[in-house]
């Protein structure tokens, strides 16, 4: 295996400055208000209700869900303890973004 690409949220600003041909503010502002978006709507959706669900055609679907009280063990003493009910956030891929991630040579 090679090493990892890692990349932040400034080479995505510039990715959409270019691509879009903005400059690079009204690039980030974009990139800003997208993401405080998509996190407002999984935070807000699941106040009070069971989750919410953002789905992004061709990119894929953001969730959130309850997740119950369970029985666990304590993985140092191995006791037995309780893992408080909560919420979690899952991301699925869609087919095509899947997709394109598989033919990477």
């Amino acid at each position: 295996m090679g090493p990892v690409t890692e990349f932040v949220r400034s080479d995505l600003v510039g990715f959409v400055a270019k691509t879009a041909k903005l400059p690079w503010g009204q690039a980030e502002t974009a990139i800003v208000a997208a993401l405080d978006g998509i996190q407002q709507m999984m935070v807000g959706g699941s106040s009070g209700g069971e989750g919410a669900k953002l789905t992004l055609r061709g990119f894929g679907v953001f969730e959130t869900r309850r997740t119950p009280e369970k029985n666990g063990n304590n993985f140092q003493t191995g006791e037995p303890c309780k893992i408080p009910a909560g919420r979690r956030i899952s991301f699925a891929p869609s087919k095509k973004f899947k997709q394109a991630v598989r033919d990477i040579a």
